[in-house]
């Protein structure tokens, strides 16, 4: 049985998938299966994948489609690995990515969530998302989700398969579920975070930024704050912000909380902070973690090449 369990939903992305997979399938790590949901696609996404790999590595499950809440959950289900990595189906995983992770399950052998950097990709540049060097154990994760240093996402992250059995996404969801399963998860184990950066997230090709025409298929629609923490519930404040400005006409649920003073103020603080830190800390210690890079430099970025200009 593999360790590692590469989930790819996939739904009509024919023109980007074998990017996807040759991304896995060069890895400097060789425990791994790839389980790949096809969603009902209506494209030649699937004679793609048949007619470029032979690998006993890859496996393909079809199904009616149900959104990506529903693939990762049968991904889930189907997976054989210990631990699970969601890579979307237009993204890419860098060749040390799950060696990486391999190893850092080995060295924190009582953490079940693991979250690292990553490359977002726009026009065929790249930066790196997060600039913060933390590493470790976050404390207080929803801290740093609110003040947006905290970096999962699909493809940067690996999760214990036990742990997604038992918080498993919301197939009602098709926008910003992965947010909603994040949450349930960080509420009750803790997370380490990397500043290594393992995977790119091509922005181009993503099409999870557009609103949905059922407002109740979006994350940002169904908050709930009632018995939440405070950093949680500013997590989702900053959530309600998008509503109000992406379906104005539901967003009047929230005006109670968009009143709350307390979360005004540190959204306030949040602005200035992160202006701070762009201004002073990119200019004084010239991080050239801020600047764009051609996107084919870090396509076969390793790992060494990474820890060495780091």
């Amino acid at each position: 049985m593999p360790k590692i369990s590469v989930v790819i939903p996939l739904y009509n992305k024919a023109s980007f998938i074998k990017t996807s997979i040759d991304s896995v399938l060069n890895q400097t790590y060789d425990d791994f299966e790839i389980v790949i949901v096809d969603d009902g696609s209506t494209d030649k996404s699937v004679e793609v994948i048949k007619s470029n790999y032979s690998s006993e590595k890859i496996r393909i499950i079809k199904k009616e489609n149900g959104g990506p809440s529903s693939a990762r959950n049968r991904g889930v289900q189907e997976s054989k690995g210990e631990w699970v990595v969601f890579l979307d189906a237009d993204d890419m995983l860098l060749p040390f990515a799950l060696e990486f992770f391999s190893d850092l399950i080995r060295d924190h052998s009582g953490i079940n969530y693991f979250v690292c950097n990553y490359f977002l990709g726009f026009n065929g540049k790249a930066k790196l998302f997060s600039t913060i060097r933390h590493e470790g154990i976050l404390r207080n994760a929803f801290f740093y989700e609110a003040v947006r240093e905290l970096t999962e996402r699909p493809g940067s992250s690996i999760i214990r398969r036990e742990v997604l059995l038992q918080h498993p996404f919301n197939e009602k969801l098709r926008r910003y579920e992965d947010a909603e399963c994040q949450y349930n998860i960080m509420r009750e184990i803790r997370i380490y975070q990397s500043f290594v950066p393992v995977m790119i997230c091509d922005r181009d090709a993503s099409s999870a930024a557009f609103l949905r025409k059922d407002y109740r298929e979006d994350f940002i629609c169904n908050l709930v704050f009632k018995g939440k923490s405070f950093w949680e519930q500013m997590s989702l404040y900053l959530l309600a912000l998008e509503c109000k400005s992406g379906y104005p006409d539901q967003s009047v649920r929230y005006n109670n909380v968009y009143r709350r003073l307390d979360f005004k103020m540190v959204h306030i603080f949040l602005k200035i902070r992160f202006f701070y830190y762009r201004l002073f800390y990119s200019s004084i210690l010239q991080k050239k973690e801020f600047d764009y890079v051609d996107l084919m430099q870090i396509k076969n970025y390793g790992r060494i090449e990474w820890l060495h200009d780091n």
